[in-house]
């Protein structure tokens, strides 16, 4: 029996400022705004950095002190959120003027939990905060998963689709509420697709989980609009729970291709080979050039990518996936199957990539005859890795991006919902449901 994959919500560590953001990093900083030194009336926190007395991961138990400093403002008061695997919140201490708070991890759950830190000017009387900064924490610790009590939410394409795989007999109830239209263009890549559950305003957004924000605070979508002389899409963001809809600032440079948001900004595949970013104010980075974007998996500490490698027939296949340091740019070759398309779809608890590898299909989806999850870089030629899913004559089209939940990872493809819970040496079927995958267990 393999050990049990830890939760995982790719929640990005990183700073989330109400003017601006910057690159991933530990502890992160907020990015002070350039005219902060003439504003001498207005007393908002400008910048907030945060750090913990010890790094992750740590264990169900440990007590960890968070102390976070604003900057531009005077006496701020501050805010200690916990955000869980699910984007759901719990204010672990509400507004002080006091900086540090203690975490008492005996009283949260194992997993992949994140820490918000808030800041606003003293005496505020505003909930949102001035400025926020995440720190994400893996917590380990002998908390028996829930997947026989898991309700996973799931859709298909189409408004109504959405509904609940109930375990252990892994049938589907449809959810009426999920009768959300579809705003927009529906995603012309055909990659991402589906509904998304939210569950901490309990409702049904119309869009992919790869395009709503991780604590659920947003989520963007593909308008109609072709604003600018790009002659391409306008983006649209959406704010929750208000549901206020305004145009992303620069999101038509993504050709309307968005692969993921993020609280550092939108990223997108505006080209074969081109992974872009464009953050809240509408300064465009090109983040990578020479890796498929639209396979691309954005998390708080790098880019997962494929690269295109020429096989012994002469053509060309997405042979290597590579990891991207999103602040270096530097790419380090992570798996390869001579002569075999191999993309990766996702992360496990621990933050190593799931890798499906078959042949592309027309309408670009991979045929997958086999899935791998790859926990360090391969040496050469030969796959290194843990194999968990291998038959040539039944591949899986694997639809969306898997998610780490109750213990396991729950993977949807056209033959069914599969799962790895640690139990046996592959993944194993659990519903007939074909479709998406909406969110975490409920």
């Amino acid at each position: 029996m393999r050990p049990r994959h830890r939760l995982a919500t790719g929640l990005a560590a990183v700073l989330l400022t109400a003017a601006c953001s910057a690159p991933p990093q530990t502890p992160v900083a907020a990015k002070a705004s350039a005219t902060a030194a003439t504003l001498t009336t207005n007393t908002r926190c400008r910048g907030l950095t945060v750090a913990a007395s010890r790094q992750s991961p740590v264990k169900v138990g440990d007590t960890l002190t968070i102390t976070a400093q604003a900057g531009g403002c005077d006496s701020p008061d501050y805010r200690f959120v916990l955000v869980d695997q699910t984007g759901g919140t719990t204010v672990m201490r509400d507004w002080d003027p006091v900086s540090a708070w203690d975490w008492n991890t005996g009283s949260t759950q194992s997993g992949r939990l994140t820490i918000r830190a808030d800041a606003r000017e003293h005496g505020g009387t505003s909930y949102a905060p001035d400025v926020s900064t995440y720190l994400e924490f893996l917590v380990t610790g002998a908390a028996a998963p829930h997947v026989q009590t898991c309700r996973l939410p799931v859709s298909g394409v189409l408004a109504g689709s959405g509904g609940f795989v109930q375990m252990p007999a892994g049938t589907f109830n449809a959810d009426p509420a999920s009768n959300v239209p579809l705003p927009g263009q529906t995603d012309p890549a055909r990659l991402r697709r589906g509904y998304t559950y939210d569950p901490v305003h309990g409702r049904w957004l119309p869009v992919p989980r790869d395009w709503v924000m991780p604590d659920f605070s947003s989520y963007v979508y593909v308008g109609t609009e072709y604003p600018h002389v790009s002659n391409q899409p306008a983006l649209h963001v959406v704010k929750l729970p208000a549901g206020t809809d305004s145009q992303w600032p620069q999101g038509d440079q993504l050709y309307g291709l968005p692969i993921a948001l993020r609280p550092q900004g939108v990223y997108g595949a505006p080209g074969p080979e081109i992974i872009t970013m464009v953050d809240a104010a509408g300064g465009v980075t090109t983040v990578d050039q020479g890796h498929a974007g639209l396979f691309a998996v954005v998390t708080s500490t790098g880019i997962w990518a494929a690269k295109w490698s020429n096989s012994r027939a002469g053509a060309y296949v997405l042979a290597d996936v590579q990891r991207i340091d999103t602040n270096t740019g530097a790419a380090t070759t992570w798996f390869h199957i001579a002569g075999v398309t191999a993309v990766p779809i996702g992360i496990d608890g621990s933050g190593s990539p799931i890798i499906a590898a078959g042949t592309q299909l027309p309408n670009g989806q991979i045929s997958a005859s086999q899935i791998w999850i790859v926990p360090q870089a391969s040496a050469g030629a030969v796959p290194q890795g843990v194999l968990i899913y291998s038959d040539k004559d039944h591949p899986l089209v694997v639809q969306g991006p898997p998610i780490v939940s109750a213990g396991a990872i729950w993977i949807e493809t056209d033959k069914g919902l599969w799962i790895d819970d640690g139990t046996g040496a592959s993944i194993r079927l659990v519903s007939n449901f074909s479709g998406y995958i909406a969110g975490g267990c409920l």
